[in-house]
């Protein structure tokens, strides 16, 4: 079955957009990467993850289990791992 067909012209109209906004967010992304360097863009990449654990946590009121939260510890302790060594440099 062919959904892009002229019988669906909305569903095709809105397959069309959703691939362009897609896009658009990864070359702001890139673009920023070139700015900012590769350092900090790393660091927003933990940071929002970070951020959606606490706000599921306090606001959602979802339940911390022990593997969640050792999931979420040993992601921080690579973190601290990776900005020690930069430090070092």
């Amino acid at each position: 079955m062919n959904i892009f067909s002229y019988k669906e012209p909305l569903l095709s109209f809105y397959l069309f957009w959703s691939g362009f906004m897609t896009l658009v967010p990864l070359f702001l992304y890139t673009i920023g990467f070139k700015i900012i360097g590769i350092g900090p863009a790393s660091m927003i990449l933990f940071l929002t993850p970070t951020s959606q654990f606490i706000l599921g946590i306090t606001y959602f009121d979802e339940i911390l289990t022990l593997e969640k939260f050792f999931g979420f510890l040993i992601i921080w302790i690579a973190v601290i791992i990776y900005l020690n060594e930069l430090r070092k440099k």
